[in-house]
Formats: structure tokens, C-alpha cells, sequence
């Protein structure tokens, strides 16, 4: 069955002292140029997102409120940390909620017994009461949203669903915000490169995930925090990977824990920190999972279990994790924890080799200089030793420089 929103209450303290303002006259309306953006770039909700956003006069944009604590009666599903969203459900189902009962239910929490034409009336219920208020409140505006983004009781629609979501967002809904944050962030960039009237509108992206982490929404608070660490405010941000942390943010536990591995803003305590990461790593956080698997290699705050360390490294390699890459790569051409396989672990510290990690190119590099399980290939070799010099890896530029002079005596004497 397809999914639904979870929405609850937050509080909602004001933040109009502390989020940007953006300028008022550096608005223009550019439809057709962001007509003409790469569709396969640009998805169609962030499309129609930044057309709304480009369009609206900034006096509104600059003075969109906080959404009020008042929360109307809905249906639930999984949009939230698992437990605000045990909850709402918890409420939904006092209140005899079909849907919230048959939740409750697949998610094992209480043995209830299930009804699926209910369930499917109670959903169907919910789209026209979502449909029949969204122009009056942000909570039910957002709900329509997905409803149309998805296809759940109405004909999917993504353009239609932007609107809904744009008045969820002026509205003042945290969650609207923080979507309307992740749809374009993804996109600005390029959006920028070519579209500059658009980069007054970046700094709404910034009052909203501001806005959505004061309003206490979890994601927000994760991805707030890592603006401000940026800046240098660390007490500030660990506070807020704290807060996000808390409610079961995947995001907010590896940032706490790498905060509190480090001594980054609060007081250093490694072993909550592993606490932290194998939290995070366990909701499937690439980077929590690879630093859990450093604390495993190591013993630290944890008992040493190489095993575990690389099923750890693996699963953070899979996604992709360069760093994870490495670490993988290394154990199977040792065979530390894992079976020997050195061909595979040169396959992994290739791909983090080209992801840019900087000791896995000088790994890779030697690797293929020495070609005991790799074809040789000193051209390679040195390249991906000079990719590691640029970076300024210890000794990278040593065997940069020795392989050149290497290869002109090789040139020489034949």
C-alpha cells in the first residue's frame, strides 16, 4: 500500500530574528528561461518549485511565519523519526483510526488485528479531507502534496502537487520546507551556472531549512547543523545534531558522534560517540557505518572485531563511501576480516580512487605499479600517484618524481 504522511506537532517558536532576509527588488519573473533548463537535470517538482519561488513578491518570501502549534486530526505514516511517528500512531489508534491501527500492526508495535477495506476506506477518506482543506491549512496543503506527487487517491500530477506544496511552504510548514530545501539543493548549482537570475533565490532555500530546524524537524536540524559548522559555530551546531540526534535522525547521530569522537563543540566522550555511530550505521548511514567499522578495527570504545568491521565497511562501501572504499579495498588484499580477495580490493580502491580519496589513489597507484594481482601499468600508476601529490599526500610526490625519472631511463636505454 502506498505511503501516506506522518504529521505531528512541533513547537513552533518564532525565528524572524535570526533567518536571512532576501533583497526586494532582485526578483524577476524568468519562466521561459527555466523552461529551458535540462529536464534530465532538473526534475519537474524542483522546476515548478523554483518557478513559484522566482515569482512571489519577496515581501512575502521574507515574512513567511512559523507554522502554529495547532495541529488538525489526520492519518499517519512514516514521513517522521520512527518515534514521533510511534506516537501519532499511538494517538491515531485511541481515537479507533483504522489506519493507524493497521500500522501499528505491521510495524509489530501492538497485535492488532487488520482491515484492509478499511484501511483503504479510511485513505480514501483522507485524500478528500486533505483535498477539502488544503487551501485553508499548511498540514492538510502538504498531505495533498504527496497525494498528487505519488498517485495516492488522485491521478499523479507533480506540477499540481508543487502548488500545494508552495502554499505548505509560505504557510510555514517545517516539513514543506525542508522538502522545498532538498528539492532544489540539488539543482541550484547547476540552475546558477545557468540561470543567474536565480541565485537571489538560493537565500529562501536558507530561510526555510533555518526555519524547519527552529521548528524542531529533524532532517533540518542535521543539515542546519553542517551550515554552521561550516561557519565555524560549532557549539552551535552539535547542539542542533544533538536535538536531531535525539528524535532517531540517522544524519543527526553520525554528525553528534563524529562531534562528540572529535570534542567538536561539546565536551569529547568517544564512547557515546560510538554509541551514536552504531545507531546511525544501523539505520543505514554510510558514514556512521564506515566510523563504527574504524572503532571495530581498532577496539575503540568497543570490543575489536575485524569480522564486523569489514561487514561494516562493506555495507558503507556499497553506497558508494570512498573512504569506506578504502578501508574495504585494504581488507580484502590483506585478508583482515574478510577472505583474501585481492583482485576485488583493487576493484574497491579503484572506485574510491575516482571519487578523489586521496589515499586510495597513492594505494591504487602502488597497486599498479607493483601488479601482482592487477595487470601492471606504470602510465596508471603514475597518474593516479600524481592525482595524490595535487592533494598533497605524504610521500606521493617522492614516486611521482622517481617514476618519471624512471621511465626516461627506460626511454633512454632503448
Amino acid at each position: 500500500m502506498k505511503r501516506f504522511i506522518l504529521l505531528c506537532g512541533l513547537a513552533m517558536p518564532c525565528v524572524a530574528s535570526v533567518v536571512h532576509r532576501v533583497p526586494s527588488n532582485e526578483f524577476s519573473s524568468i519562466d521561459s528561461k527555466l523552461e529551458s533548463l535540462d529536464k534530465k537535470i532538473v526534475t519537474p517538482l524542483a522546476l515548478a518549485l523554483m518557478t513559484k519561488c522566482v515569482n512571489t513578491p519577496p515581501d512575502i518570501l521574507n515574512n513567511v511565519p512559523p507554522l502554529s502549534d495547532k495541529e488538525p486530526s489526520t492519518a499517519a505514516n512514516g514521513w517522521l523519526p520512527s518515534n514521533i511517528r510511534e506516537r501519532v500512531l499511538r494517538d491515531g489508534a485511541s481515537r479507533g483510526d483504522q489506519y493507524c491501527l493497521r500500522q501499528l500492526a505491521r510495524s509489530g508495535t501492538d497485535s492488532l488485528p487488520l482491515d484492509e477495506n478499511e484501511a483503504a476506506k479510511n485513505m480514501a477518506d483522507a485524500v478528500i479531507l486533505y483535498r477539502s482543506n488544503a487551501e485553508v491549512h499548511p498540514y492538510y496543503a502538504l498531505n495533498f502534496a504527496y497525494c498528487l506527487l505519488f498517485g495516492i487517491g488522485v491521478p499523479q500530477d507533480a506540477l499540481s502537487a508543487a502548488t500545494y506544496f508552495w502554499k505548505a511552504i509560505l504557510g510555514g510548514h517545517p516539513i514543506a520546507q525542508y522538502v522545498f530545501y532538498k528539492s532544489i539543493d540539488q539543482h541550484y548549482k547547476y540552475c546558477s551556472s545557468q540561470l543567474p537570475e536565480f541565485d537571489p533565490a538560493i537565500n529562501f532555500l536558507l530561510i526555510c531549512v533555518e526555519q524547519s530546524a527552529h521548528q524542531g524537524y529533524a532532517p533540518a536540524q542535521s543539515v542546519q547543523g553542517n551550515r554552521l559548522r561550516e561557519e565555524g559555530r560549532y557549539t552551535e551546531a552539535a547542539e542542533l545534531f544533538k536535538r536531531s540526534a535525539e528524535q532517531g535522525d540517522k544524519k543527526g547521530q553520525s554528525s553528534y558522534g563524529g562531534c562528540l569522537f572529535q570534542g567538536e563543540g561539546v565536551e569529547k566522550d568517544k564512547k557515546l560517540a560510538v554509541h551514536y555511530f552504531k545507531l546511525s550505521a544501523d539505520q543505514g548511514d554510510a558514514e556512521a557505518q564506515c566510523n563504527y567499522g574504524i572503532c571495530l578495527d581498532a577496539g575503540e570504545q568497543v570490543a575489536k572485531d575485524l569480522v564486523k568491521a569489514a561487514s561494516y565497511f562493506r555495507l558503507a562501501a556499497d553506497q558508494g563511501h570512498p573512504r569506506a572504499q578504502f578501508f574495504y579495498g585494504h581488507a580484502l588484499i590483506t585478508g583482515r576480516g574478510v577472505i583474501k580477495d585481492p583482485t576485488l580490493g583493487a576493484d574497491f580502491l579503484k572506485r574510491s580512487a575516482d571519487q578523489g580519496y586521496a589515499e586510495s589513489q597513492f594505494t591504487y597507484g602502488a597497486v599498479l605499479l607493483i601488479g601482482e594481482d592487477v595487470e601492471p601499468d606504470i602510465n596508471e600508476a603514475l597518474r593516479y600517484y600524481g592525482l595524490a601529490a595535487y592533494q598533497k599526500y605524504p610521500c606521493a610526490m617522492e614516486y611521482v618524481v622517481m617514476l618519471i625519472i624512471l621511465m626516461m631511463r627506460a626511454r633512454g636505454a632503448a
